[in-house]
């Protein structure tokens, strides 16, 4: 794209400092690059538009810890190392029950590589470890998916309070099946639609914002069918493409 000389590279990095190089070269071009969905540990970009992370791993903490009555033994199924967006989620997290419930103990936390089948290796071999287990933490949709099915095949359902993160198909069943005790959501559509919106003004000649958060939810089982909260998890792209 670069070498195509593109007005301009919206980008979305898997890793925080794989494309720190390239970002930079784009820059120097002259080539403005705006990122989105998970940071990066570079400031030649133009805006960055994302979940604050972080604040939804504190979210996370204090959802599960309500289930839990602030006490127990928790798991965390982490994604992939060096994934910011999933990092701060996961830090969020353990800084929160650190900080605020100490009767809840971190007691697991292993990788999944964002793989789900992984994830469903990862939670049976804590529940295998860890026969105590209250509850657990998944940061990101394969991270949970893994865990909600390690949970109904060993009738944990109810007994191990889980919380994850994303939304999906999976996820869904699983939040009115009660596996799920609930689902921190982002809107990815928004976080998208925001950010294309970031490169039009710059290339106006505008300035936009250099930091844009986009907020979470908690959804639950029975907040599903709220109009709200299903318009938030189904977005009407009619409203956004019209």
């Amino acid at each position: 794209m670069i070498n195509a000389r593109v007005d301009g590279i919206v980008l979305a990095p898997s890793e925080a400092t794989a494309l720190v190089g390239v970002v930079e070269r784009a820059a120097r071009k002259g080539i403005p690059v705006t990122i989105f969905d998970t940071g990066i540990t570079t400031e030649e970009y133009v805006s960055f538009v994302s979940t604050n992370n972080y604040e939804a791993g504190v979210v996370d903490a204090r959802t599960l810890a309500a289930a839990l009555g602030g006490r127990g033994n928790v798991a965390v199924v982490r994604m992939v190392p060096g994934s910011a967006s999933t990092t701060a989620r996961e830090d969020g997290f353990a800084d929160t029950i650190a900080r605020e419930f100490p009767e809840i103990k971190i007691v697991a936390e292993q990788y999944c590589m964002a793989n789900p089948a992984k994830a469903l290796a990862v939670a049976e071999n804590i529940l295998t470890a860890h026969p105590d287990l209250n509850g657990m933490f998944a940061s990101a949709e394969p991270a949970t998916v893994g865990p909600v099915q390690a949970l109904k095949a060993r009738g944990l359902v109810g007994k191990v309070k889980l919380v994850g993160f994303d939304f999906g198909d999976t996820i869904e069943q699983a939040l009115k099946d009660g596996v799920l005790v609930a689902a921190i959501v982002q809107d990815p559509f928004n976080i998208g639609y925001t950010e294309v919106k970031t490169m039009a003004a710059k290339l106006r000649g505008e300035t936009p914002e250099r930091r844009i958060d986009s907020p979470v939810k908690v959804v639950t089982g029975e907040n599903l069918s709220d109009p709200e909260v299903d318009r938030f998890v189904h977005p009407n792209l009619a409203e956004y493409l019209n």
